[in-house]
């Protein structure tokens, strides 16, 4: 048996508890459905900012839009003073309706000239991610006559990592032609270093902050009035109640996938792991779901590693450097459920398949599968059962491993926790007709708990 128990906070517990609740919500917007429960979004923020406090750091914290679409969650973050990423035209739309001005987001991601002129019109700053996107950039700002603020964002090579070559960023090639450019336009204002390099190795992200005091070193040297240093995001989130039982079930499914039976997995699958003389080889494809240095802590790591015996807190105050960051899920943490119900139970070669009213579209990011348990609310006896969704594809599992959970009946709840940070919308889609979830915002007031819809 394996099991990966979710950790909740109180306000999730108390809204599981309210199963009339559920039902009525459901029985109105229809399953599947999601809920977002703000609250805990202004104690996630608090726990960044105390970091930066402590260091004695100017910051700015910038919620990365992309990894949720809700509304509610835009105007908590206004509420809280915190500023906002954007990675589309839409998204900066979507950022604007919910109150906030250009000069308060930053725009990043691979952009259209339709994005970087709404941009632009704005006074947002703008992440450069080619010496192509530059180009597009100036002659947009020389057309309409305005002054943009802009970071140049760094690819990860050359920095010592030992990782393979990322899509984003530029090359010092690319970084050379750029600032020439930069040197000879006048509505272009180059305020700062960016880097999201794709690790959450606190080492690497260490000789990427390096590589980039080096850069900003030259760019001084050039005269360059470097201002920012924006560090990305990418600050984990810790989704499960118990370290021992994640380290035994994974342990479990790595031995299944060295036998080749197919007790806990479906057909054999294995997680991105190939079998080599009873060894596995290759990178398991999955989030670590446990995770004892994650958001704050995280963060607070990072700054109190060394660079040649200093503190990198320390080294950015001396350079007088503002550090932005770019945090995603670690800001909706306890923010997210997704609320499916049960299709139907069926037998197939001796096994027991269990589908619900939703997809793995409406749930997984990417091909990753989620070690996190749902929570079905009835008090059946556990059974052994993998889930399913409702596409018309072979490959529509929401778990590709086996679940021991209470025995799913038709019309039962299942209740997916901790969804907000990309589990809930980031690749949901209408195939073959259905519907997307509905969003709905759960605040308790003084008689109980209130819901309306997210627009």
């Amino acid at each position: 048996m394996i099991s990966f128990t979710p950790k909740l906070n109180d306000e999730a517990r108390e809204v599981l508890n309210n199963k009339e609740l559920l039902l009525g919500i459901g029985e109105n917007v229809g399953y599947p459905y999601s809920i977002i429960l703000p609250n805990a979004i202004k104690d996630n923020i608090n726990s960044f900012k105390s970091v930066f406090y402590n260091h004695k750091l100017n910051y700015k914290i910038f919620f990365a839009h992309k990894c949720n679409k809700s509304s509610e969650v835009i105007k908590e973050c206004l509420k809280n003073n915190i500023n906002v990423d954007v990675s589309s035209l839409n998204e900066l739309r979507h950022t604007l309706e919910n109150g906030y001005t250009g000069n308060n987001i930053l725009a990043t991601g691979p952009k259209n000239k339709e994005f970087i002129k709404c941009a632009i019109e704005n006074d947002c700053i703008i992440s450069i991610d080619s010496l192509c996107e530059l180009e597009t950039i100036i002659n947009i700002s020389n057309k309409l006559n305005k002054i943009t603020e802009i970071l140049i964002r760094i690819n990860n090579a050359d920095s010592n990592m030992v990782r393979k070559s990322s899509r984003f960023g530029l090359d010092n090639k690319e970084l050379g032609k750029s600032l020439e450019l930069i040197q000879i336009n006048n509505n272009i204002n180059l305020i700062g270093i960016a880097m999201h390099f794709d690790t959450v190795n606190i080492k690497e992200k260490v000789n990427g902050i390096n590589r980039c005091i080096k850069i900003i070193d030259k760019l001084l040297s050039f005269g360059f009035d470097i201002k920012v240093l924006d560090i990305g995001g990418g600050y984990k989130l810790n989704y499960l109640d118990n370290k021992e039982e994640y380290q035994r079930s994974i342990s479990k499914i790595k031995e299944n996938i060295i036998t080749g039976n197919e007790e806990l997995v479906w057909n054999n699958y294995t997680f991105g792991l190939n079998v080599e003389n009873n060894t596995l080889k290759g990178t398991f494809n999955s989030y670590d779901f446990y995770d004892d240095n994650v958001k704050d802590k995280y963060l607070d790591s990072i700054l109190n590693s060394e660079i040649d015996g200093r503190n990198i807190s320390e080294i950015i105050n001396d350079y007088g450097l503002e550090i932005w960051i770019e945090p995603g899920r670690s800001l909706l943490d306890n923010v997210g459920l997704n609320i499916s119900r049960v299709n139907f139970v069926k037998e197939v070669d001796n096994k027991t398949l269990v589908g619900i009213e939703m997809n793995k579209n409406q749930m997984l990011m990417g091909d990753n599968e989620i070690f996190i348990d749902p929570i079905i609310l009835n008090n059946e006896e556990k059974i052994e059962f993998f889930m399913i969704g409702n596409l018309c594809l072979e490959n529509d599992f929401i778990f590709k491993r086996k679940l021991f959970l209470n025995k799913p009946r038709i019309d039962d709840l299942i209740v997916f926790v901790n969804t907000a940070g990309y589990y809930m919308d980031f690749e949901e889609s209408e195939s073959i007709m259905h519907d997307k979830k509905t969003k709905v915002v759960i605040r308790k007031g003084e008689n109980g708990f209130n819901y309306y819809i997210d627009n």
